[in-house]
């Protein structure tokens, strides 16, 4: 109980902090001095050491009791995010495409090995840094994880829609195919409300792998 009334205590810490951020770069005053706050008071680091060290080893660092830790990824993934939205709002794409990719990579994390997080809207922090990441050029490596990110999130339709983009833009179409080929067929093991849920029907999962099958 003591453990998980520190936990929301914190949860409500950081919401109210990342409110304040944004009310500051919506008043055009500088946020960054409370993004450092943040970054210190909840990762025990600094917004440029967590922007300096690559991802691995910024995943390697969020850890509790030598496990990746979902919060503290979640954390870091929101305050990158929000970082990256200063950063495209001063014309600064660059930054705010690395800041978005590396914020997308940690989610991507939390999602994949399914952690548990107590940030009530770390879904939709998984999903706001998904769609501003997809309005740039992705490489290939993100482009599959951007697949796979939708396809375990239940977002099917989405999924479908990078499957292809995976199939026609890059060199190696077989692998691509084969993956498609496994994700529509385990789309078809599941219900109708499953799939309406992805917004997708059994009838446009059909198509797709007939078309998959014809390329």
């Amino acid at each position: 109980m003591i453990k998980n009334d520190y936990s929301k205590k914190m949860a409500e810490e950081f919401t109210s902090l990342i409110k304040k951020i944004k009310e500051l770069n919506k008043n055009n005053e500088n946020p960054f001095t409370e993004i450092d706050v943040a970054y210190k008071k909840f990762l025990g680091i600094s917004s440029g050491f967590a922007n300096n060290i690559s991802i691995i080893d910024l995943i390697k660092l969020l850890r509790t009791n030598m496990v990746p830790d979902g919060n503290k990824l979640t954390v870091a993934a929101k305050l990158l995010l929000e970082e990256g939205k200063i950063c495209e709002k001063n014309d600064d794409i660059s930054n705010a495409f690395y800041k978005y990719e590396k914020a997308f990579s940690l989610m991507y994390v939390v999602f994949y090995n399914n952690f548990e997080c107590i940030l009530n809207e770390y879904e939709q922090i998984g999903e706001e840094v998904t769609s501003l990441l997809t309005e740039y050029e992705l490489d290939e490596r993100t482009t599959y994880k951007v697949f796979n990110y939708y396809n375990i999130t239940g977002n099917y339709a989405k999924a479908d829609e990078y499957i292809f983009e995976l199939i026609n833009n890059f060199s190696d179409k077989a692998k691509y195919k084969n993956e498609a080929v496994n994700f529509y067929n385990n789309l078809l093991t599941k219900s109708d409300e499953e799939l309406e849920n992805g917004s997708l029907s059994r009838e446009e999962v059909k198509d797709a792998l007939k078309e998959i099958e014809n390329i």
